[in-house]
């Protein structure tokens, strides 16, 4: 069964961002036989939107074994690169781990998961206590991989079977602000913007098609 990529947003400015990144992750899947699947996110909910991807992966591992989440702010530079190339076939999950000025951090901006991640993804949807982490949803994974929060930052403290069936992706797959200088650039990722981030977007699809 072949992979499938998913994404979602919610918001005026993401309604703006998607018109440009959305086109070329849809392509990527096409070039390298993936589906594709993308939705707006439900209105409502009292948990900022990066929780509802739990939902939306959920439901994708209902038509697919593999599912391929990308955060809509998410742009494909190279289209080349297979990001299922060397993902163990019994990995229950696949990240970047980005190391930044507050730990290591996984970051699940894209982020490769499969259906033993089932339970995994309940588990965090019920995890009000974290509504307000400014991790979100990823604090919730993280938890379940052993990393805790301290006065240096995030780190991984406690060995778990979650921890160990997770493959760590080549950085190049999220690049973002922590990504150490000279890393090879295929998917370039606006997290942690608060100001600028469709602006940024519009200038990385310029450079590509200039």
């Amino acid at each position: 069964m072949k992979p499938l990529i998913i994404t979602g947003s919610e918001g005026d400015e993401f309604l703006a961002i998607r018109q440009t990144t959305w086109p070329r992750l849809h392509a990527y899947a096409e070039k390298h036989g993936m589906g594709f699947y993308h939705d707006d996110m439900p209105h409502g909910n009292r948990r900022p939107s990066s929780w509802k991807k739990l939902t939306f992966i959920a439901h994708g591992l209902s038509q697919a074994d593999t599912v391929i989440w990308v955060d809509a702010d998410v742009y494909i530079l190279n289209f080349i690169d297979d990001i299922m190339a060397g993902v163990p076939d019994d990995a229950w999950q696949a990240m970047v781990r980005h190391r930044t000025n507050e730990g290591d951090v996984p970051n699940a901006g894209v982020w490769i998961v499969r259906r033993p991640m089932l339970m995994y993804l309940m588990a965090a949807a019920m995890s009000d206590h974290l509504i307000d982490h400014p991790w979100w949803e990823q604090a919730a994974i993280h938890a379940a991989m052993g990393f805790e929060y301290g006065a240096s930052g995030s780190a991984h403290v406690h060995d778990t079977l979650l921890y160990r069936k997770t493959h760590w992706l080549d950085e190049s797959f999220n690049v973002c602000r922590y990504t150490p200088p000279g890393t090879k650039q295929n998917w370039l990722h606006a997290c942690g913007f608060t100001t600028g981030r469709l602006e940024a977007i519009q200038e990385w699809d310029r450079a590509a098609n200039s």
